[in-house]
């Protein structure tokens, strides 16, 4: 059995003038239809987004070619305006076809929170977007090239509750439902070198990027800074 715990922190500075202030109607010689007139307002916002996640997951080998796996794992999301929470869940199987052909079916529940811009983003965001929660069915053949590369090929049908798209009248975020049927190729590859020097890690990650946002409707910096950090463990069961 192994577990892991996740954390990830988001925060976004924005500062400088939005065209949001309506100054008049524009209702001279264009007539009612006439486009109104706006003006900047200020715009200074601070968010902050922090992601906790707790996971376990079981294998076991009930014959010598059959492999069966299940993992959970509980998610918080923790935002400037509200805090949400949900579970994820899933089942899978491989076989060993050959030594290097495995079909795989899985069948998971996965959560998926909004990210800040979907939120907070001040001509798209959203502050009231529920999570994502999809139910996904999978199966496939992953195909193993060498040690560490692989091939894996699949078909999937995903159900998502609550999907974030984007208005194309008002430009906002939204949910809806959808159901999203297809196809993926995908191929992992790995470098692999001996470290004499321990046998154990901490991953974790940073960064910060800065911009400048000069569109019709806003005129302003953003400070982005995120962080990230994983605690892997593993039990004997």
């Amino acid at each position: 059995m192994t577990g892991a715990f996740n954390f990830r922190e988001e925060q976004d500075d924005l500062s400088g003038y939005i065209r949001n202030v309506a100054v008049t109607a524009g209702s001279g010689s264009g007539g009612s239809g006439s486009s109104p007139t706006y003006a900047f307002g200020a715009l200074n916002e601070y968010n902050i987004a922090r992601t906790y996640s707790t996971a376990l997951e079981y294998r076991v080998d009930p014959l010598t070619r059959l492999h069966l796996t299940a993992g959970v794992s509980h998610e918080i999301y923790d935002t400037s305006v509200a805090q949400d929470n949900g579970n994820q869940w899933m089942l899978g199987a491989t076989y060993d076809l050959t030594g290097w052909l495995q079909p795989y079916p899985s069948w998971s529940r996965k959560i998926r929170f909004p990210s800040l811009d979907q939120l907070f983003d001040p001509t798209q965001g959203n502050a009231a977007l529920a999570p994502e929660r999809s139910t996904n069915v999978e199966g496939g053949v992953v195909w193993t090239i060498s040690p560490g590369n692989r091939v894996r090929v699949g078909a999937f049908s995903d159900q998502v509750d609550n999907f974030i798209q984007n208005d194309k009248t008002s430009q906002r975020y939204y949910n809806g439902d959808v159901v999203s049927n297809g196809m993926q190729v995908t191929e992992h590859g790995q470098v692999t070198y001996v470290n004499r020097t321990g046998n154990g890690s901490v991953p974790y990650g940073f960064l910060a990027s800065t911009r400048v946002i000069a569109w019709p409707a806003i005129r302003a910096s953003t400070n982005r800074r995120c962080a990230s950090i994983s605690m892997p463990l593993r039990f004997a069961v």
